[in-house]
């Protein structure tokens, strides 16, 4: 855990330090550009605010998040077989990598 609370806080140093190490590093990129990533993607794979949400941890606002327990994971699990990353072609990132 970082001094701020967060679990996330050391990784994000860490991820930020391996960025400028491989040259890549910019003002537009970062650990949390993860994040942005992919609420775009969820938005452009027709995925709702509220789904989207649950996925990424968090919560809930006003009455509804006092009553029920969430999502079921099978409602969950179908967001995410929907969930399309268009332009990125991983196949042809694991071929060159061989």
């Amino acid at each position: 855990m970082g001094e701020d609370g967060y679990y996330s806080s050391p990784f994000s140093k860490w991820f930020s330090r391996l960025l400028r190490n491989a040259g890549i590093k910019s003002k537009k990129n970062a650990f949390h550009s993860f994040r942005h990533c992919f609420e775009d993607a969820c938005r452009d794979s027709d995925i709702s605010k509220e789904i989207m949400d649950a996925l990424q941890g968090h919560g809930e606002e006003g009455m509804s998040d006092r009553y029920g327990r969430g999502y079921f994971l099978q409602k969950l699990n179908e967001a995410m077989q929907r969930l399309q990353y268009r332009g990125l072609d991983l196949p042809t990132l694991y071929q060159n990598n061989r």
